[in-house]
């Protein structure tokens, strides 16, 4: 697996829920679509910023498990299927900075899509909040 790919999605996925969290996804008109534009922006370049923004971060251990699907237990059809887990180990500081830079992207790009407005309010304590949510607190 590419970690870097998972934990960029991690984060885009989190900053995506954020923005639809705020005042501003409620918008109407011309900022509807102009946060349109940006949800675009976050959903298609953002990963990809995140990506090159990632260093140090390792898989530690990988776990397989064997699963047994029924039919009789509520599974479509009998089958055998395997599920993955991984777990990555990372600097908490360069976590952070990559959340941080990640909001910054986005409120770069919710000027230029004239959205800016609530955005900014959203994304401003992103950091603090990515790392409550990874510890389960939010």
């Amino acid at each position: 697996a590419n970690t870097r790919v998972d934990i960029a999605a991690e984060i885009t996925t989190f900053i995506d829920k954020v923005l639809s969290q705020s005042k501003e996804g409620a918008a109407g008109g011309e900022a509807a679509g102009n946060l349109k534009a940006l949800k675009e922006y976050i959903s298609t370049t953002l990963t990809e910023k995140i990506q090159s923004l990632l260093h140090g971060a390792a898989v530690k251990k990988t776990y397989w498990e064997k699963r047994n699907y029924e039919k009789a237990k509520g599974a479509k059809e009998d089958y055998v299927a395997y599920t993955c887990a991984v777990f990555i180990e990372m600097d908490a500081k360069k976590l952070a900075e990559a959340v941080e830079k990640a909001a910054n992207f986005v409120a770069k790009q919710a000027e230029e899509k004239k959205v800016e407005g609530n955005v900014k309010e959203a994304l401003k304590n992103v950091k603090e909040d990515f790392e409550k949510a990874r510890k389960g607190e939010i």
